[in-house]
């Protein structure tokens, strides 16, 4: 048997028949390191005893012993061998495994089954809300949507075709302008999220053309539903000749509410409408930067589609004139600010409807420092429109409501619409303009 020094840990082949009942104390041959060596007794406490003296405890092996044992494991793995083969000859063996092949055959049935009605709803809910256009003369269409084989529980991907606008010029004859080949998008069912991937839009139309670069639509329903279009760039000319560019374009908007219990037709909640340009330019002239707009409306009624609207007695003058002021219907503007040819613009204000209309209360607050970069670019632009703004003023100065500062360039508006009296800068105009 093999012994190591307990200090260098180098071998040596001893027998353990050679060791005396007292032991043998050799010499390393290497380190020059003493040890004791010691045969095992047997007793487990009197060897437990040596080895804490630092004596090594040399065992001696049974090589018979050894043998059976490996001859006993070999055969037991034979018997195994055999036993697993004759697994697969049972009977019950082949009924569970068809069994179980049968029901993840039905799993995947029924997986399948539940992924192509989402998508069945979802083709239906998106031909749906782009046939609900506001004006029917002309809607949003598309050719085929298209799932990948491979989607999740939780994820699909999948592809719209050939999304065109049809222009309907009369009952029966439909001009249609194709828009994009292919949309590709991610649809999350369990969260009830859809987002394309980026694409562009190109329409030439006569002279004129029309870019969208890298549009995403993006969409979720949670406690209400919410929609957003962004653009990275979009760019228009005629003749080719530059007409607009603008940069950084998003259009959102969310709603939350029910169905109106007067008319199932019709939606009652709030509604949020929003744009955001992070610059507008028009014939080589920056417009516009930094504009963040967002509305609201509270308590309003809206059509479910154009459909509702012509088959009911109400319509949307019904509801500004009467229903909305019923229910106390809100609009405001929330925020609006942007720089506007060099001046910087504010806007906010709130209309509450009442009913009668007339009765409804109406508040505006407008503002406009450096507002003679405005009036330059119109009067250079329609010098009509830019004498009208000159007359107003005037005519206001004469009933000492001073909107337009002179001498700091800012032009500050305050308007309300109250008690049937129109008030602008805390005073009342009782004469028109």
């Amino acid at each position: 048997m093999e012994v190591s020094c307990p200090n260098c840990y180098t071998s040596y082949t001893v027998s353990a028949e050679k060791i005396p009942e007292q032991g043998v104390t050799p010499t390393c041959k290497k380190c020059g390191t003493t040890f004791t060596i010691v045969r095992a007794s047997g007793d487990p406490v009197k060897d437990r005893a040596n080895r804490m003296k630092g004596f090594v405890v040399l065992r001696e092996r049974n090589r018979a012993n050894a043998f059976q044992n490996r001859e006993s494991t070999s055969a037991e793995g034979s018997d195994k061998k055999f036993d697993i083969g004759a697994l697969y000859e049972k009977r019950s063996f082949k009924v569970g495994v068809c069994i179980a092949g049968v029901v993840i055959l039905l799993l995947f049935a029924g997986f399948y089954q539940w992924k192509n009605i989402v998508h069945k709803r979802f083709e239906e809910a998106l031909r749906s809300a782009l046939a609900h256009a506001p004006d029917s003369r002309f809607a949003l269409k598309f050719r085929d949507v298209k799932f990948s084989a491979f989607g999740g529980l939780t994820r699909d991907t999948g592809c719209i075709q050939g999304l065109h606008l049809a222009f309907y010029v009369d009952d029966e004859t439909p001009f249609t302008l194709d828009l994009v080949d292919e949309i590709r998008f991610e649809l999350k069912a369990s969260q009830k999220h859809f987002i394309t991937e980026p694409f562009d839009i190109e329409l030439n139309i006569a002279d004129s053309e029309l870019a969208l670069k890298n549009c995403v639509i993006e969409a979720q329903e949670n406690q209400g539903w919410a929609m957003e279009f962004r653009v990275d760039q979009t760019y228009a000319g005629t003749k080719g000749l530059h007409a607009f560019t603008a940069q950084g374009i998003a259009f959102f908007f969310d709603f939350r509410g029910e169905e109106w219990k007067e008319d199932q037709r019709f939606l009652i909640g709030d509604a949020n409408f929003g744009f955001i340009a992070s610059h507008i330019e028009s014939s080589n002239i920056t417009v516009g930067r930094n504009v963040d707009i967002l509305f609201s409306i509270r308590n309003g009624i809206f059509a479910k589609d154009e459909y509702a609207t012509d088959a009911s007695a109400l319509n949307y003058l019904d509801m500004f004139q009467t229903k909305w002021g019923d229910n106390g219907t809100i609009m405001s503007v929330e925020h609006c600010s942007a720089d506007i040819l060099g001046s910087s613009v504010q806007l906010a204000g709130q209309l509450a409807f009442h009913n009668p209309v007339l009765e409804s209360e109406f508040d505006l607050l407008f503002t406009a420092k450096d507002f003679s970069h405005i009036m330059k670019f119109i009067h250079r632009m329609n010098e009509a429109a830019f004498d009208k703004i000159v007359f107003t003023l005037v005519a206001l100065e004469e009933q000492d409501v001073h909107v337009y500062r002179q001498g700091t360039d800012v032009f500050n508006l305050n308007l309300s619409y109250k008690n049937s009296k129109i008030r602008i800068n805390d005073q009342e105009i009782t004469n028109p303009i």
